[in-house]
């Protein structure tokens, strides 16, 4: 073999070699690269895996909060119904109370009427209050706090109708003008009003008839008018003594 053709061989020998060592170098490139790529494939499927995990979490919260809400709006809408059923009821009772309390404070007023007798005693009812009022010339004299003979049968009579009444208070109010008093016995209207609303309990007392422990008085003064203090007739008017029936307190609270 002559020395041409093992220089070729050995020539075609070095590029079988080279390209071997080409070959490896690139594969364990492309290894290395294919490393990579699983390596980050898995790391993305992790995430992946995270991600659907949370939705399935805030699936299954958001599933658990609807039912949650569903409940609540149902609690709140048998609760609604109860209520309102309990409402209605209520006020039915009320209506009933109401209807019954008008007829009771009606008989009232015409038994009242019926034994009082004196077309000088006028008797109303506003609110579910009764109110007895009396004129002051009925009863005193001007400036005065003293009962008059006529005035105590009045009052006797008022006293009857008040003795059969069982269930209410009654408070007497006094009440005066706007003109100043001004003496050794009454230093303002202030004292004339309360004293006249005392002696008219004192007089009501004296029958034996009423309980005193139903009774309590007020002097207003003149600082509850009904009638214009400008005119004779409107102070006439506003000079008074008004007995207030109430329920009693035990009544009341139940």
């Amino acid at each position: 073999m002559n020395r041409a053709v093992i220089t070729l061989l050995s020539l075609f020998g070095l590029a079988a070699i080279g390209s071997t060592i080409y070959l490896w170098y690139e594969n364990d490139k492309v290894k290395k690269e294919l490393t990579e790529v699983i390596n980050h494939s898995e790391a993305l499927n992790e995430e992946l895996n995270k991600i659907l995990t949370e939705k399935t979490d805030l699936t299954e919260d958001k599933t658990a909060l609807q039912e949650q809400n569903e409940a609540q709006i149902k609690a709140i809408e048998i609760a609604t119904a109860k209520h309102k059923k309990e409402l209605e009821k209520l006020i039915a009772e009320r209506e009933k109370q109401k209807e019954s309390l008008v007829t009771e404070h009606s008989k009232m007023m015409t038994d009242l009427k019926k034994t009082i007798d004196d077309q000088r005693v006028k008797i109303s009812e506003m609110n579910g209050v009764i109110k007895v009022k009396m004129e002051n010339k009925i009863l005193f004299a001007s400036g005065d706090a003293s009962v008059s003979e006529d005035g105590k049968k009045v009052l006797a009579k008022v006293a009857g109708g008040f003795s059969q009444i069982d269930d209410k208070r009654f408070r007497i109010e006094g009440h005066t003008d706007n003109i100043p008093i001004n003496n050794h016995r009454f230093p303002s209207n202030w004292e004339l009003s309360a004293t006249r609303a005392a002696n008219v309990l004192h007089v009501m007392l004296g029958t034996g008839k009423v309980d005193p422990i139903l009774f309590e008085i007020v002097g207003m003064g003149e600082f509850h008018p009904i009638g214009d203090n400008k005119s004779e007739s409107g102070r006439a008017e506003n000079r008074r003594i008004e007995i207030l029936l109430f329920p009693k307190l035990k009544k009341v609270s139940k």
